[in-house]
């Protein structure tokens, strides 16, 4: 007897309990406990004896029969609800299978690059780089119109793409953008930032205070705004990382100063260089949470971009792929493309 109420308490317990658990519904869980019982309740004056009898003939010993009872009993009133679990845990996977909001194509199945700053070169050989190894694609520029050509392109190549119009340098726009980019390709795995500025600081002497300030819109304000939305992203992928476009006007030596003041490129080479501080300063920030940062610098003009005047000496694949080594190696933060 002290054997049988044992039983029952394990097998109403655990139904009760694993129903609420697999079902996440209290109604459901007392419903399947309340039959579960009535049940047993009209078998066990069969199963019961029958089993002890059994035990005990097989075993011709009646506390060994009696643990056999125990256990055959325990088991048998346990199996019901094995069979709920089983029946609930098909469902949900057939939910999963046909529901688009739980499909590989949407949240949390896939890997997602978020190409911030898109246009021509670079970020074109970016976006088919990483979209032609398994990513989707999320395109962000200002001009729509170079944004549906990017997602044709793309799309053209059975790589998923979409396109969210933003400007770099507006950090609310920004954050919005990488929301909407979760919600239709799924978690941010990868941010590439293309996008500078600086172009209306050409000449400090000259310039107007307000557009000096506005060199660090898109080069720091920007590409940390994206960050800091992303980063619950980053953090839970194992692949998380932010990778940056930089030009060589970024680099301090007095050959590329002179450079860049020659051609009025000062508000871009000033951008430049703190982004390429920002990219050490997280790279040292973030490696704890298991994100790389990485940058690739640009000392040269790009086929097809917009600097391009027909003698551009690289191809954006070539970039490209140094950007694919670094995230693969997942080790030096910056490397030079010349």
């Amino acid at each position: 007897m002290g054997f049988a109420f044992t039983a029952d308490a394990v097998e109403e317990a655990a139904c009760f309990f694993a129903a609420r658990a697999f079902g996440r519904a209290p109604f459901f869980a007392l419903a399947f406990f309340g039959a579960t019982w009535a049940f047993f309740l009209a078998t066990t004056a069969f199963f019961g004896p029958l089993a002890f009898l059994g035990a005990t003939a097989f075993f011709d010993a009646p506390r060994l029969g009696t643990v056999g009872f125990f256990f055959v009993d325990v088991a048998r009133r346990l199996g019901p609800f094995f069979l709920v679990a089983i029946v609930h845990e098909h469902t949900r996977r057939a939910k999963n299978a046909t529901d688009p909001s739980t499909s590989s194509s949407k949240a949390g199945m896939g890997k997602t690059i978020l190409v911030v700053g898109f246009g021509p070169g670079i970020s074109t050989a970016v976006a088919e780089k990483f979209g032609s190894s398994g990513f989707s694609v999320a395109l962000v520029a200002r001009s729509e119109d170079k944004l549906a050509s990017g997602v044709s392109l793309l799309k053209s190549k059975g790589i998923d793409a979409a396109a969210f119009p933003a400007n770099a340098g507006d950090p609310t726009a920004i954050r919005a953008v990488v929301r909407k980019a979760r919600a239709a390709l799924g978690p941010i795995t990868v941010i590439q930032w293309n996008a500078y500025g600086g172009a209306e600081a050409g000449d400090f002497v000259t310039a107007d205070p307000a557009s000096v300030r506005g060199v660090f819109d898109v080069a720091v304000v920007g590409l940390l705004a994206a960050v800091q939305e992303a980063l619950p992203d980053l953090k839970k992928t194992k692949e998380g990382a932010v990778l940056v476009t930089n030009g060589a006007f970024g680099e301090i030596n007095p050959q590329m100063d002179e450079y860049a003041a020659h051609l009025k490129a000062m508000g871009l080479a000033l951008g430049n260089a703190a982004k390429h501080k920002l990219v050490g300063l997280l790279a040292q920030r973030l490696k704890g949470d298991g994100i790389y940062v990485g940058e690739v610098m640009v000392a040269g003009t790009v086929k097809g971009s917009a600097w391009d005047s027909g003698q551009a000496n690289l191809d954006g694949a070539t970039i490209a792929n140094k950007f694919w080594e670094l995230y693969q190696a997942r080790g030096e933060v910056r490397a030079r493309v010349s």
